[in-house]
C-alpha cells in the first residue's frame, strides 16, 4: 500500500507539471528543436559534446595540431580566467602561451537572453584575475588594444575562444583578426546558439564577418561552436 502511495503520488505530481507547462516552457523547447533544425547538416558532420570544457578541449587541440604549435593563441573575454587557465595549462605542455584580452570592467552592452545582463554585467572593478604563468593579459578594452598588438606581433593566428558575448564587441574582433586567421584556424564561439535572442549577437556578427566559403562547422555543444578555417 506505502509503495501504489508513493507511485500515485509520482504520477499526480508528474500529471500537474505536464499539464502546467507555461509557455515559456514551449517556447524554449521550439527554441531547442529551431536550432537543432537550422544547424542539422552542420551538427550530424561535427563533434558534438554536451560540456563545455570537452569542446574546449577539442577545439585547442584541433588547433594545436592543424597549426603544428606555431603562431598565436588568444581569449576575449577573460573574466576569472576559467577557460583561459585550462588552455593554459594544454598549452604549457607545448610550451606555448595563451593571450587574454578583456577589460575587467563586464559587459560593455546589454544582453539579453534567458536572462537580462545590463551594462557591466561580469565586471571585476578592473581587477585582473589569477592565471597560469603561460598566460599574458591584454588589459583594457578590447577595441583598444587588439589591433596594436597584431600590428606588433606580427604574426598569423591559430586559435580563438570568442566569450564576449555581445554583438559590438565580437563583431570587432573578427574584423580585426581575420586577415591573420590561415587554413586551419579555429575559432571557438561560447554563446553561438541555443538561447533566446542567439541570432542577434555571436551568430550575427560572425555570418556578417565571414562567407560561408570561408569556413566548415567542426563541433557543437549545448551553447558553443567551434569552427574552423578552410
Amino acid at each position: 500500500k506505502k509503495l501504489n502511495s508513493i507511485l500515485d503520488f509520482i504520477g499526480i505530481n508528474l500529471r500537474v507539471k505536464v499539464a502546467n507547462k507555461s509557455p515559456i516552457d514551449i517556447y524554449l523547447d521550439n527554441l531547442s528543436n529551431d536550432c537543432f533544425k537550422f544547424f542539422e547538416k552542420d551538427i550530424k558532420k561535427s563533434s558534438v559534446f554536451l560540456k563545455d570544457d570537452e569542446v574546449r578541449k577539442y577545439s585547442i587541440s584541433k588547433a594545436y595540431n592543424n597549426g603544428k604549435g606555431n603562431n598565436l593563441y588568444l581569449e576575449f573575454g577573460v573574466y576569472k580566467g576559467g577557460s583561459i587557465n585550462k588552455f593554459a595549462n594544454y598549452l604549457s605542455q607545448k610550451n606555448l602561451e595563451i593571450y587574454g584580452f578583456d577589460s575587467f570592467e563586464g559587459l560593455e552592452e546589454e544582453w539579453i537572453t534567458d536572462e537580462y545582463s545590463p551594462i557591466g554585467t561580469f565586471s571585476l572593478n578592473k581587477k585582473s584575475p589569477k592565471v597560469a604563468k603561460n598566460v599574458s593579459l591584454i588589459k583594457g578594452k578590447i577595441q583598444t588594444t587588439l589591433e596594436g598588438f597584431l600590428n606588433k606581433k606580427k604574426e598569423k593566428i591559430t586559435f580563438v575562444h570568442v566569450d564576449v558575448d555581445t554583438y559590438t564587441p565580437t563583431k570587432f574582433i573578427l574584423g580585426k583578426i581575420k586577415p591573420y586567421l590561415q587554413k586551419g584556424s579555429i575559432i571557438l564561439f561560447d554563446e553561438f546558439y541555443g538561447y533566446p535572442n542567439w541570432q542577434l549577437y555571436e551568430y550575427k556578427a560572425f555570418t556578417e564577418e565571414f562567407n560561408p566559403n570561408e569556413y566548415k562547422y567542426i563541433a557543437f555543444c549545448t551553447r558553443q561552436v567551434a569552427i574552423e578555417i578552410l
